[in-house]
């Protein structure tokens, strides 16, 4: 598989949850199982995306296909003084990969918003941890993952560089490619 790491910047929680439902749809097409991270609301909204698009999200987490986790507490587990520790979260990351039902270790979609969390309270530093965390993640685990992150937590419409460096693919709100994507 090839190395998928994407963040989109979003103006509005429902275009988000339309496009995580798109992403994770595409998926399950293809018998690739879900984990999403996220705030209870976003989950909510994902749900109901989901099920717009015809997908019976109560089907597809008895079947092992779509496993959700709050953000702040999947956070909360694995920082340590304030820092994501790497251990804790392979651990984390580990036992939520295994709890999904993955044909022939094929690839995992995963939504998280974890490190958008982190850099909206203003740890930045902890952010871009994270981001590169969930980068060796999608490589040591065959994963999908598109990060998101809210527009208006910028002050100008570019996002940071730094915030941009770590993903393979950038979309901008308006659905526009970075340059990050276009190597």
């Amino acid at each position: 598989m090839t190395h998928f790491h994407a963040v989109r910047f979003y103006d509005s929680s429902e275009s988000v949850a339309a496009i995580v439902a798109a992403f994770l749809g595409a998926g399950f097409i293809t018998y690739e199982p879900a984990l999403v991270i996220a705030t209870p609301a976003r989950r909510a909204a994902i749900a109901t995306a989901l099920s717009a698009i015809s997908f019976s999200v109560e089907s597809l987490e008895r079947s092992g296909n779509f496993l959700t986790l709050d953000a702040q507490h999947t956070l909360d587990a694995f920082l340590l003084n304030g820092v994501p520790d790497p251990v804790r979260f392979e651990t984390l990351a580990s036992a939520a990969f295994d709890r999904l039902n993955q044909r022939d270790r094929g690839g995992i979609r995963v939504y998280d918003e974890m490190a958008h969390i982190l850099w909206r309270r203003g740890e930045t530093d902890a952010a871009l941890r994270m981001e590169m965390l969930w980068d060796r993640a999608t490589r040591d685990y065959n994963c999908s993952l598109l990060c998101g992150h809210a527009m208006a937590d910028f002050r100008s419409a570019a996002a940071p560089q730094a915030l941009c460096a770590p993903h393979s693919h950038v979309l901008a709100a308006d659905g526009v490619p970075h340059r990050n994507s276009l190597s």
